[in-house]
Order: structure tokens, then C-alpha cells, then sequence
């Protein structure tokens, strides 16, 4: 398949935006932590980010919608809601109290892809296990801080990995 090189180029442009975004969380939840609690930074974030997506969505927004929704896609909506909640709490606990770049390594781990495996019985090949353990043999290497005592991570690098696993 040919792709324009408009249409490339934004791709690669929206990729490059969004890590750096990404990066930059981290950067303000440790600046709020010193003024806001945990769950005000939480409740400011939420807030602006509700704020940017009425403006930006404001023409796709169709709240009628909501109506057709079945009581088993609200348990769901529910259950991923509060799911995001223990996990944005237990994110900025840990980015305030491991290392920042271990931290956003540890955040980067592909957990999509075992929840693919686990929950949607995707297909698991060789290659796939491969870039999944070189991953977690990646994040290993940076989160425990003896060697000799090779299962004991920090605190702040336990809970990023908790928090990915809520996402």
C-alpha cells in the first residue's frame, strides 16, 4: 500500500506530538505535586482535558447517543472508568517518586499486547514473544536497583508498572 507523503508526514508529525506530550505529564505532575494533592492534579487534569476535547470535538459530539447505549456497555464504561482512575492515581504517585526516565520506560512497556493475548486471544507468534521479552528484559534492566537482589524494584518503578496494567 502507497502512502502520500502528506498524509506520512502527518503521521510521523502526530507520533513525534504525542511522545513529546507524553514526556511533558510527567514534567507537570511532578511541578503540581508541589502546590496540589494528588487527587486535585488528577481532578485539574481531567478537567482541562474535558475542557480541550468539547472545543476540538465540539462538531463530532453527539451526546443522543448515549441513549442506545445497553446496561452492559455501561458496567463496562463503569468498570474501564474506575479502572482509569486507580491507575492515573498510582501513575503520578509513581512519576513523583521513582526516577522520571525510569518511570517513562517503565510506562512504555507494550502491556497492550499480553492484554491482546489474555483477554482477546490474540494470536501469540514468535517474533510477537520476542519484542515482549526484550521489552520486559528492558525494563528489568533499568527498574532494580541491585542486581544481587534481583526481584526487589523501588516503589515509584513497582507502581508505574501497576498503573500500566490499569491502563
Amino acid at each position: 500500500m502507497k502512502y502520500s507523503t502528506s498524509a506520512h508526514t502527518k503521521g510521523v508529525a502526530a507520533l513525534v506530538l504525542s511522545t513529546f506530550l507524553g514526556t511533558l505529564m510527567g514534567v507537570f505532575a511532578r511541578y503540581l505535586y508541589v502546590f496540589l494533592s494528588l487527587f486535585q492534579q488528577i481532578y485539574l487534569r481531567f478537567g482541562v482535558a474535558s475542557i480541550f476535547g468539547l472545543l476540538i470535538f465540539r462538531k463530532s459530539l453527539n451526546f443522543g447517543k448515549l441513549k442506545n447505549i445497553t446496561l452492559k456497555e455501561w458496567f463496562i464504561l463503569a468498570i474501564r472508568s474506575l479502572s482509569y482512575a486507580v491507575a492515573a492515581a498510582l501513575w503520578v504517585t509513581s512519576v513523583n517518586t521513582a526516577k522520571y526516565a525510569n518511570a517513562m520506560f517503565i510506562d512504555s512497556i507494550p502491556l497492550s499486547a499480553v492484554w491482546g493475548v489474555v483477554l482477546f486471544k490474540e494470536k501469540m507468534t514468535v517474533k510477537k514473544a520476542f519484542y515482549l521479552m526484550l521489552a520486559m528484559f528492558g525494563i528489568v534492566l533499568l527498574a532494580v536497583k541491585d542486581y544481587s537482589n534481583f526481584l526487589i524494584w523501588g516503589r515509584g518503578e513497582f507502581l508505574m508498572l501497576v498503573a500500566g496494567v490499569f491502563f
